[in-house]
This record gives structure tokens, sequence and C-alpha cells, in this order.
């Protein structure tokens, strides 16, 4: 990279590298100047970057308790309660109505069919 200075009369000069230390005459007004040292060039240089280490995947630990494990000393079981039998699936004695199938609409209306 040619070095590049300022003569005494305010002309720039540019002069090969090999020509550091020397002197040089002006073109302009014909005087000698001492040609500078070259100015360093400093290189960037890249580096990878360092592997993170990551650190092992913990499994989740499970929350709650199964499902049907008991809770204390009254051994009642977690889980869904029952709903109540509503009136409409018990008979006239309380108990639950046999399921035979599909519902017979038609039994007991005169106004079907």
């Amino acid at each position: 990279m040619p070095i590049t200075f300022n003569c005494p009369c305010g002309k720039m000069l540019r002069v090969p590298d090999e020509s550091a230390g020397k002197r040089a005459k002006c073109p302009v007004c014909h005087a000698i100047a001492a040609i500078p040292e070259a100015e360093p060039v400093f290189e960037i240089v890249e580096t990878p970057p360092e592997p993170v280490e990551v650190p092992p995947l913990i499994p989740p630990k499970p929350y709650g308790k199964p499902r049907y494990d008991d809770d204390e000393d009254d051994k009642t079981p977690y889980g869904l309660i029952q709903p109540a039998p509503s009136s409409s699936t018990l008979d006239r004695h309380g108990q639950p109505r046999k399921k035979d199938g599909l519902p017979n609409f038609n039994k007991g209306r005169k106004n079907y069919g």
C-alpha cells in the first residue's frame, strides 16, 4: 500500500512502500521532503466461537399422585366422583333400570304411528 504524506507546500504526495525513510522531491514546489515510515496495517482475524457446553436434559418429575392412590387413613381413592343417579334412571323401587337396548318411544303413546 503506497505511503501518503503532505509536502511543506501543502501538496499531498504518494510514494511506494519501498521509499520509506528516504527523501523525495516535490513536483510542485521542488522542495525535498523526508518520506515517513509506512503505517502498520492491522489485519482482523476472526476466530470461531468456542463451543458452548449444553447441560443434559433432566426429565420432568411426575406431578400429583396416581389417580387411585389413597390419601390418608380414610381409604377413599382419588378420582372422579360418580354422580348420584337421577330419578329418570331409577325405577319405582329406587333401583337402576335395566337397559334393554334402544328406548321404545311408541310404547304407551297413541299419537305415534
